[in-house]
């Protein structure tokens, strides 16, 4: 692990540190207490959405910032109709690809996606919608983001690769949970970091690593070790 931070990256961490954080207490969960859309339409949307990974070919990270402009989405309307919720979905997938990586679902690829039942029209009018609710931001701050950003600026380690997949797959546990993801893009991010280095029997090199890192950007380790045993509970319920 790098002995020092350059203070751009820090400077640039604490910013994206920030953005989280903002996002965290905007409560985007709050529709969820609404009482229209519940917990199983928000995780059952989500699964479906990432689900859409083999044939779309995109990445977990893509796949977690397509959910959080849903979440931002229906903070704003909760009372959007559930019975659209696949267009919604797929809609928001369309515009976190394009934003991300680049490539284009077009609206007649996703005409036939949802099996012909929405039109064309109403395929383009969605999007821009969606758009106009999130008033034309894309660039939102995604926990894979914050992982890929951290770990590659101070974590040395030579199974980075194997690293980061496990660091992706506790992100998306944690997201799909409401009552983990509340706690904000940034406890997520490094909570799914602990969790994959202990899960990969790097346990030691975990702790230290944490260490070095709780004066730099002035960590709740405590906050940061309920939330991750929170998680290692559920987790050990899910797989039982």
């Amino acid at each position: 692990m790098p002995e020092f931070f350059n203070s751009i990256v820090i400077e640039h961490l604490s910013r994206l540190f920030e953005k989280s954080e903002e996002a965290k207490n905007s409560n985007y969960l709050s529709y969820l207490s609404v009482g229209y859309i519940k917990t199983i339409h928000r995780e059952a949307l989500f699964n479906w959405v990432l689900d859409l990974s083999p044939s779309l070919n995109f990445s977990v990270s893509t796949g977690l910032l397509a959910c959080t402009y849903i979440d931002r989405f229906l903070s704003i309307k909760p009372d959007f109709q559930i019975s659209v919720f696949e267009l919604l979905g797929i809609s928001s997938l369309s515009l976190a690809i394009k934003f991300t990586e680049g490539k284009t679902i077009t609206p007649h690829a996703i005409h036939k996606l949802l099996d012909s039942r929405y039109s064309i029209d109403a395929i383009v009018t969605i999007e821009l919608y969606i758009l106009k609710i999130l008033d034309w931001n894309l660039s939102m701050v995604s926990p894979c983001e914050l992982i890929d950003t951290i770990i590659n600026f101070s974590l040395d380690h030579p199974c980075i690769g194997k690293i980061i997949d496990a660091c992706h797959s506790f992100a998306v546990f944690c997201y799909l949970d409401p009552e983990i993801a509340v706690n904000g893009n940034c406890s997520l991010a490094f909570a799914s970091i602990m969790l994959a280095l202990d899960r990969l029997g790097y346990k030691e090199f975990r702790n230290n690593w944490i260490l070095s890192l709780e004066k730099t950007f002035m960590l709740d380790t405590e906050k940061l070790d309920v939330v991750v045993s929170r998680v290692q509970k559920k987790f050990e319920v899910f797989n039982n």
